[in-house]
């Protein structure tokens, strides 16, 4: 499964991560790949939602809990942001990147 939360072309190169019956999640309203989906033998779905407190308050619930996680591949000062930058430009990521932002600054 894949969830394209960007469009364009990742959504082109995540077909080819798919294998077959593999789903695409995208929260764009672009269906234009739907068709390319289903020759490949894949499912692709448009998920758009407007949220809620209540869905908003379940989430962090799940996130408090431990049972929803996100990957931070590395954690960096805003003051190497370019760095940063230079390092996601890289394309090996494996999660997020996360920039930090002491108190004093905000």
């Amino acid at each position: 499964m894949v969830l394209d939360l960007v469009g364009g072309s990742t959504t082109e190169r995540s077909f080819q991560v798919l294998k077959p019956g593999g789903h695409l999640v995208t929260v764009l309203m672009d269906t234009s790949f739907l068709a390319t989906a289903k020759a490949q033998g894949k499912t692709a779905h448009v998920y758009v939602v407007e949220p809620s407190d209540a869905e908003m308050e379940r989430i962090a619930g799940y996130i408090e809990s431990g049972q929803l996680t996100g990957r931070i591949d590395r954690t960096w000062p805003i003051e190497e942001i370019v760095d940063a930058h230079a390092y996601v430009d890289t394309g090996r990521t494996r999660g997020k990147v996360v920039l930090t932002v002491e108190k004093g600054l905000l």
